[in-house]
């Protein structure tokens, strides 16, 4: 389990996006996969819009020296079991929340709670916080 957001260097298929993202949240990488396409779909390519940003931000996570597994993190402490499990439980919390808000905002956006808001100006604000927030935390590091 990785300790921050990069891309993968050894879990990729494309740009090691989704394996990172997998490894940081510590599931199973056709499920990551599996959720891209959907939104990809979903979204009207906007997702793509959005991997292709990531792949721009995130850095590539340093690969293991030779005959080392590739689980091992190289020039990083290790970390104490029960303090990984704890921050990965934290993690799917809150992409389960975060989730879950998504999905009772399209829910409601559908009954027609949100007819006054214009979607077109809020989505790419939303994005534009997403990557201010994505390069302060990489600024931080």
């Amino acid at each position: 389990m990785s300790t921050r957001l990069e891309r993968s260097s050894t879990n990729r298929v494309f740009s090691g996006v989704a394996g990172g993202m997998a490894e940081y949240v510590d599931v199973s990488p056709g499920f990551v996969r599996f959720l891209w396409v959907l939104a990809a779909i979903f979204s009207g390519g906007i997702f793509i819009i959005v991997y292709v940003a990531l792949i721009l931000v995130l850095p590539v996570a340093a690969a293991a020296p030779a005959g080392e597994s590739s689980a091992v993190a190289v020039a990083r402490p290790p970390l104490d079991p029960v303090e990984a499990e704890a921050r990965a439980q934290r993690r799917r919390e809150a992409i389960g929340y975060l989730l879950v808000a998504l999905g009772a905002i399209f829910l409601l956006g559908n009954v027609g709670l949100f007819r006054f808001v214009e979607w077109r100006y809020i989505w790419p604000l939303a994005l534009i916080g997403l990557g201010a927030f994505l390069i302060v935390q990489r600024a931080r590091r």
